[in-house]
């Protein structure tokens, strides 16, 4: 008898395995089917979906057009697209209307979902620079501070009183940095860059010969009206060096006069102003940067005697950061403040 019912539990045993087995290969291809139809679904547009979710409410295509305010060759044409995509009638007419299959029913809390995404995306407040609370960094050199950072600071203060700008020194690796986000803009006056960032032009400048106030050069400008290659080369002059040492040299290589010695080298161009002050050193600035200096009582100002080649300082960033708000609405206060106080 124990014989009998082991036999009889090993023999239930046997088929309940069986059946477990048989069951699991209908039960992949469910989950598969489900996923692949979900993907289907999200790639209808957000009007297809609202038929579909009319649909099942109305049970009427003329109904569920009328509600969308679409016409019903549209519809119907919708209607068929799904169809379609999916392999399946989605919904068969019967006596009060249009019933929706079990493929329907099944995709009808996905769709609502991906409704209810759609619906949350496009309502999201527009970027409002009152509630920025973040650090925004600016590569550049200390003239760029000056000449355009400094002058729409007040307004970004007053747009967005939580935001923090940080101006950075501006290295060889200026674009990695970009790219990295370690820096989200960059002004300089380089002359291309690489794919995947992109510039815009600020102004262009000529280059302006600068002194000090009580340079004998002030005295010959004044008797002459003019200043030759031979009267600034009795001078030795400063040179303006920077981090990028590389661009810095393809877009200055033609700085200076041949016969000039440089006595004095450094990254900033204040400094360079200053060291005019106490010496009879010469030096070359952008003529936006020379007329604010000269206009502080600094330095004394003069056209150079041969042409030089325009100074067009730009602002630079990376392709990620394109639909970054914070950094597009940074990019639009310099740009716009440059426009409206446009260099000489």
């Amino acid at each position: 008898m124990q014989k009998k019912a082991a036999a009889s539990g090993a023999s239930r045993l046997k088929d309940e395995v069986f059946f477990r087995k048989s069951e699991l290969p209908t039960k992949i291809q469910n989950s598969l089917n489900l996923k692949f139809q979900k993907m289907k679904i999200a790639n209808l547009d957000r009007t297809t979906l609202m038929l579909f979710l009319t649909l099942m409410e109305t049970k009427n295509l003329n109904d569920a057009a009328h509600q969308l305010g679409m016409p019903a060759p549209t519809a119907s044409r919708l209607l068929a697209k799904m169809r379609e995509t999916f392999g399946d009638p989605l919904f068969t007419r019967w006596a009060q209307g249009m019933r929706p299959t079990q493929c329907a029913i099944q995709m009808l809390p996905t769709v609502r979902d991906i409704l209810a995404s759609m619906d949350q995306l496009m309502s999201r407040k527009r970027f409002d620079p009152k509630t920025l609370q973040r650090t925004l960094r600016i590569g550049c050199m200390d003239n760029a501070v000056s000449m355009v950072v400094e002058p729409v600071l007040g307004r970004i203060f007053q747009m967005a009183p939580d935001v923090l700008i940080e101006v950075c020194e501006l290295t060889d690796g200026f674009l990695g940095d970009l790219s990295a986000g370690k820096l989200d803009l960059a002004i300089f006056p380089i002359r291309e860059v690489p794919d995947n960032y992109e510039m815009q032009a600020l102004y262009e400048c000529e280059q302006m010969l600068a002194v000090g106030p009580t340079h004998p050069l002030v005295s010959r400008y004044a008797s002459n009206g003019t200043l030759t290659v031979e009267d600034i080369e009795r001078y030795s002059r400063i040179e303006i060096m920077c981090g990028p040492s590389q661009h810095w040299r393809m877009t200055h290589q033609e700085k200076g006069l041949p016969g000039q010695k440089v006595a004095f080298r450094t990254p900033y161009f204040l400094a360079g102003a200053m060291a005019l002050q106490t010496t009879e050193l010469t030096m070359e600035l952008p003529s936006v940067t020379a007329h604010r200096l000269e206009a502080l009582g600094l330095i004394r100002a003069f056209p150079m005697p041969k042409s030089k080649p325009s100074n067009i300082p730009k602002l630079i960033w990376h392709e990620s950061s394109v639909s970054d708000p914070a950094v597009q609405w940074l990019r639009s206060v310099l740009v716009t403040g440059v426009a409206d106080d446009t260099p000489i």
